[in-house]
């Protein structure tokens, strides 16, 4: 099912009602924050020690009076443990236990769930899922995010640029998230308006956003409302998994997919939006492989972890991007002392994206595609002297809107993007759809046109071998356009 994102972490523990754990109780923290999502709903172990009788029943009594008084155990075959014996939810929530769980229990997990009876906020709320698995970080680690189960009465209200309107379709599409992900100044938006052209082009489907391509910026940002109703209950997300989780419910349920590109660390830096996206949707990789380039365009646009290695009259003012983009062809002063950190750091955090990519989207057949990207005469990103992932370039990508020989190189690096998201695009609506916008750019200049003080520049990339390996220097070199 689409919408469960991980299943529950229950507890190997009874047989009738004797405890045979360690007596470790877990119980709701959600006043704590935790990770990069606020108001993030944490899980907290205590243990407790209850004697030589540790029946569930004397542990909850002792443990939660007045509250829940009862525990689940995921080998209790869907029976309520405690004093409610599988009549009743305890406290507020009032709704009938059927006897049979719809939770899947981790043969891995190992803990049980306690909390007040006020954590849900109705019977049908809370039959749905401890977001929690079994995985590096210990077996039955709680993520502590609560996900809501998939119920055709709950539906998600939505405003924002991404939101689906009009009567939902019965059946999702089979993947539900494009993501591609890049460095900010490589050309992503242009990226994503050819993305979306071919997309069309073979009568793919998906979302709308109006331009607002960078969706999990816009909802860190507060851009998007959004709450689940059922009936006249309703109830909002509580961090940025959930917030994307309930856009793309939105998106998905109107049949839609989302297309998306990721050029921060949202993703990379939650493990929880990781494993949504990896179980929903598909993910590409391009980089800009001119570390020299990126840098500039940096600096000159005030963004990014190279802003501030360069200056000019106008740097720091947002020139746009795509087909509106405006340059005031400014040289740059480059801070020659500091240059190559400041390469070196792009660099890094390059290959912090290609490893998320190879460890969560990996190639069966990376030789081969090694191979063919070598035969197109495709760039191809390598780091110490070594290829990692086969990433796309920016370069190859946008080499047909300069270059008059270009066309077919950009052609093959376009097939292999839309085969890596397994969007169905033939190489023939590619080449029409490129050759259309052939030619449309002038060439990059050539860096002493670029660099007030290239000279500097050219001083410091000869001083780099008495800093770095030989193969990162040799890559510097490669890339000055004299």
């Amino acid at each position: 099912m689409y919408r469960a994102v991980a299943a529950l972490a229950l507890a190997q523990t009874v047989a009738g009602l004797n405890l045979v754990q360690h007596n470790i109780i877990y119980k709701a923290a959600s006043e704590t924050p935790t990770d990069n999502d606020t108001n993030q709903t944490v899980i907290t172990q205590i243990e407790e020690e209850f004697g030589n009788d540790t029946t569930l029943a004397n542990a909850t009594d002792k443990r939660l009076a007045g509250k829940n008084k009862g525990k689940w155990a995921g080998k209790n075959k869907g029976k309520w443990a405690g004093k409610n014996k599988g009549k009743l939810w305890p406290g507020k929530n009032k709704g009938k236990w059927t006897g049979k769980t719809d939770l899947e229990t981790d043969s891995d997990s190992v803990g049980s769930w306690s909390a007040d009876a006020g954590w849900t906020n109705d019977a049908e709320h809370s039959k749905g899922k401890w977001a929690a698995k079994a995985d590096s970080k210990g077996k039955g680690t709680w993520t502590g995010e609560w996900v809501a189960p998939y119920n055709k009465r709950q539906r998600v209200e939505c405003v924002g640029p991404c939101c689906q309107s009009g009567q939902p379709l019965a059946e999702p599409p089979d993947i539900l998230i494009k993501m591609f992900m890049s460095d900010g100044c490589s050309g992503s938006t242009a990226l994503m308006e050819i993305v979306e052209g071919l997309h069309r082009a073979a009568n793919i489907s998906f979302a709308n956003c109006h331009a607002r391509r960078e969706v999990l910026s816009d909802l860190n940002n507060s851009v998007y409302d959004l709450k689940t109703v059922q009936g006249k209950l309703s109830w909002g997300p509580t961090s940025l998994t959930q917030q994307f989780q309930m856009l793309v419910e939105n998106i998905a349920d109107h049949g839609q997919t989302m297309l998306l590109k990721e050029q921060s660390d949202y993703v990379i830096k939650s493990s929880k939006l990781t494993d949504f996206i990896v179980e929903n949707g598909k993910a590409a990789i391009f980089l800009r492989s001119n570390l020299l380039d990126l840098l500039l365009c940096d600096i000159k646009d005030g963004i990014g972890t190279s802003k501030s290695y360069g200056t000019c009259a106008s740097c720091g003012e947002f020139r746009s991007r795509g087909s509106d983009q405006q340059d005031k062809n400014e040289k740059v002063i480059l801070d020659s002392n500091r240059l190559l950190l400041g390469l070196n750091r792009l660099s890094q955090v390059q290959v912090k994206r290609l490893k998320w990519m190879n460890h969560h989207f990996p190639v069966d057949d990376k030789e081969g595609l090694f191979a063919e990207q070598d035969k197109a005469q495709l760039r191809q990103v390598s780091y110490d002297g070594q290829l990692t992932y086969p990433a796309l370039t920016a370069e190859d990508l946008f080499e047909f809107e300069h270059n008059v020989t270009g066309l077919e190189s950009s052609v093959k690096a376009w097939k292999m993007l839309m085969d890596q998201i397994e969007a169905d695009v033939s190489t023939n609506i590619i080449r029409t759809f490129l050759k259309e916008r052939a030619n449309t750019r002038d060439s990059p200049k050539k860096h002493h046109d670029l660099i007030a003080n290239i000279e500097d520049v050219q001083k410091a990339f000869e001083e780099c071998i008495k800093h770095y390996e030989q193969a990162f220097c040799d890559q510097l070199n490669a890339m000055l356009r004299l």
